[in-house]
């Protein structure tokens, strides 16, 4: 009988494969990987043991005669002794990807020790022994004189019902843990015993075609594409490990509590160098610091979870280690970086994080890390874990719960804070703003509440719901009655990241029907710098809608002009902090007065923010700014107020001009006026129907009479108003 090694040699070239890219791949450090790697290499010894096994079999029986009768015993015993460990080791792998070591108790993890491995001892046993005793019986297998192989019988079937065993027992670690794994994986993991199980029964069929081995590298192959692809998990960039990956680790670590100290690295140039440099030269910079980081710490946990933000954990590392490690990093971010021809002096933060001392969670340590990065109170060189402010963390938690329930309670308002048109004189409209009120009705800053809503992700519904309150206000009024040429949106980084943002935009504005005209969307230069691409199509695709688009807080960053020229911006706005520096220094104020005339020259137009004073006012307008905004024309107000604000003072600038409202404004202003009666009067009429003696319903004219009227509204047109006419729409709420 001739064997069939086809199937053989293209499993040892899957295992070769599989064994170089585990070499030059990084790897995780979880408990996964190691057995991965352990099945790869048995299953690979198994495979050439079984082409030296089918080698000699397939010679003739003068040739075998001639060769070695222990080599051929020594083959075939390492053949089923490392063939029997692979079912035991996928068991293992399968208990590490549901976390069994991890979640497991310790009288479970000393039973589940115990059924892998007394089948195991008992099988390996058998297998060793069977040269020896092959003179009185027959266990795995027996040699004839002519040194050709031979199944035993009942030890032979009884090893093959303990790989079956050990499927089943893997079948039962997946179903008993099948919540931490992912559908997808699971039939991934159920695929090796297709294989695993196909193979060895055809094997038993068909003992001429070795193709078992092939049937378990096809399953390693497979786990190796699906599972063990640590790709997704490493930096491109730098060749470190990801945010993801920081995840699965840290929280494994956690759970083994593991003491572990975290070293975040900041790099706070980078938004500085984004907007001098091109992304290759960036990269180049991530990419030595990556080296670096490597090379010092070779032994340690190294992650880059950010542009410019980097993150080493130690595990068990005394306080001397750590101290240690942060003066390297100092040490070497004193020195310059080098990217193609340039030489950088970068300015560096760090923050050290002791676990669990300081943080019991992989989320904790996020949060501190988020905290730090992005908190003016610790921009300092070196800050620990255990002097940030322990009640600012609880408060961050509790916004984050308002935030989650923010919208479904109705705890999100847009107030107006109003816009002044040094051309025309007069208020033209207002700045909508957002605001939100705690559990007891209490507001918080923007400031605390928006980044926290743009690291949940809630920020985008804030964003929607504030457009829509605009949209659906502006509906609502007679423009030209309340004097409103422009209203100004504030678009959010997370928004701009959107693809579909421009389309969301108009498919609201096309169901208010708002002319675009009135709409000014304000966009911050940090925006600017994060996915320009997609940014750039929103941005024109509204801009060829005839929205006007303004880049909002000029000058409270790292300026770039590369903003101003490439993007369709009409408008520009000062931010308050260089407009009042610019009353306290003279440079400021050149500086400015040079800005401001810049951006004219450019065709643009201008508005500054903060304005206070009239004095502010009267130099900034002759400067040629276009718009104010600030307390000296009013500060963020509700929606009720902006509005009897704007009425009054479109009545006065009409009055002192000597003009009056077209015919169509005012015919539409009484239409809107007379609607609000009349809906006013049914859902009173409806309210005041009754029942004469004889049971029919006495007509509400007839109640009128009876009835005090009440006087007319000074302004019908007020959605104060008319929201309360919608809630008497439904008298049975």
């Amino acid at each position: 009988m001739q064997f069939c090694l086809d199937f053989d040699y293209a499993a040892v070239c899957i295992f070769i494969i599989l064994l170089i890219f585990y070499y030059f791949r990084n790897q995780l450090e979880l408990l996964q990987n190691k057995f991965f790697l352990y099945l790869t290499v048995i299953s690979f010894i198994a495979t050439v043991a079984d082409i030296v096994y089918g080698y000699f079999q397939n010679m003739s029986d003068a040739e075998r005669v001639l060769v070695s009768r222990p080599l051929i015993w020594a083959v075939n015993v390492v053949y089923y002794v490392v063939n029997m460990m692979i079912t035991p080791l996928f068991t293992m792998y399968a208990a590490a990807l549901v976390n069994f070591f991890d979640v497991a108790k310790g009288s479970e993890k000393r039973t589940f020790r115990l059924l892998v491995i007394t089948p195991f001892v008992f099988a390996e046993t058998a297998i060793i022994l069977t040269p020896f005793l092959s003179q009185w019986v027959t266990l795995a297998f027996t040699l004839t004189e002519t040194n050709f192989y031979v199944r035993g019988t009942t030890c032979f079937y009884a090893l093959y019902g303990i790989t079956f065993y050990y499927i089943l027992l893997a079948f039962a670690m997946i179903y008993r843990y099948r919540k931490t794994l992912a559908t997808g994986k699971k039939i991934i993991l159920l695929s090796f015993v297709f294989f695993s199980f196909g193979g060895s029964v055809f094997q038993i069929f068909f003992p001429d075609v070795l193709i078992q081995c092939f049937s378990v590298a096809l399953s390693v192959l497979v786990f190796s594409y699906n599972i063990e692809q640590t790709g997704m998990l490493v930096d491109g960039v730098t060749n470190l490990y990801n945010q993801q990956a920081f995840n699965m680790i840290t929280t494994r670590q956690i759970r083994l509590n593991t003491h572990i100290t975290v070293i975040g690295v900041y790099i706070d140039d980078m938004f500085f160098l984004s907007s001098t440099y091109d992304q290759e030269h960036l990269d180049k910079i991530n990419g030595e610091i990556g080296v670096f980081l490597k090379k010092q710490f070779p032994k340690t946990l190294i992650y880059h979870l950010n542009m410019g933000q980097f993150c080493l954990v130690f595990e068990d590392a005394d306080p001397r280690q750590i101290e240690k490690a942060v003066f390297q990093i100092r040490t070497r971010f004193h020195q310059q970086w080098t990217a193609e021809e340039a030489h950088i002096l970068l300015y560096s933060r760090l923050c050290v994080i002791a676990c669990p001392e300081e943080a019991q969670s992989t989320a904790e340590i996020s949060d501190i890390l988020h905290l730090v990065a992005n908190d003016e109170r610790y921009k300092s060189a070196l800050i620990y874990a255990r002097n940030i402010d322990i009640a600012y963390r609880r408060r961050t938690i509790t916004l984050e719960h308002v935030l989650k329930n923010a919208l479904s309670e109705n705890k999100f308002e847009v107030y107006f804070q109003p816009i002044y048109s040094t051309a025309q004189k007069r208020l033209i409209g207002a700045e909508a703003l957002i605001r939100l009120r705690d559990d007891e009705g209490n507001f918080i800053s923007p400031e605390e509440f928006i980044p926290i809503a743009e690291k949940t992700g809630v920020i985008l519904r804030a964003g929607e719901f504030v457009f829509d309150t605009v949209c659906r206000t502006l509906a609502r009024i007679n423009l030209e009655r309340y004097g409103i040429e422009k209203i100004d949106i504030n678009l959010s980084v997370t928004q701009c990241m959107q693809e579909i943002l421009a389309e969301q935009i108009m498919s609201i504005q096309a169901v208010y029907q708002i002319p675009s005209r009135i709409l000014d969307f304000e966009i911050t230069e940090t925006a600017t710098a994060y996915t320009p691409e997609i940014l750039l199509r929103n941005m024109q695709t509204l801009a060829d809608n005839g929205v006007e688009l303004s880049l909002d807080d000029y000058g409270s960053g790292y300026s770039n002009m590369n903003y101003m020229l490439n993007l369709p911006f009409k408008l520009i706005k000062l931010d308050k902090e260089i407009v009042w520096k610019a009353f306290s220094n003279n440079k400021a104020s050149i500086a400015l007065a040079s800005t401001i005339q810049m951006i004219k020259a450019l065709g643009m137009l201008v508005l500054a923010e903060g304005i206070e004073t009239s004095e502010q006012a009267d130099w900034l307008s002759r400067l040629g700014v276009d718009y104010f905004q600030g307390y000296f024309y009013g500060r963020p107000m509700p929606t009720d107020d902006f509005l009897e604000l704007m009425k009054i003072s479109t009545e006065e600038y009409y009055k002192v001009n000597g003009l009056t409202f077209s015919d169509e404004a005012l015919a539409e202003d009484k239409k809107n006026f007379s609607e609000a009666d009349d809906v006013e009067e049914l859902e009173e009429a409806e309210e005041l129907e009754e029942l004469d003696e004889d049971g029919e319903v006495i007509p509400a004219a007839e109640k009128t009479e009876e009835k005090e009227v009440p006087e007319s509204p000074s302004d019908p047109d007020e959605p104060e108003e008319l929201e309360e006419l919608e809630e008497l729409e439904s008298p049975e709420e």
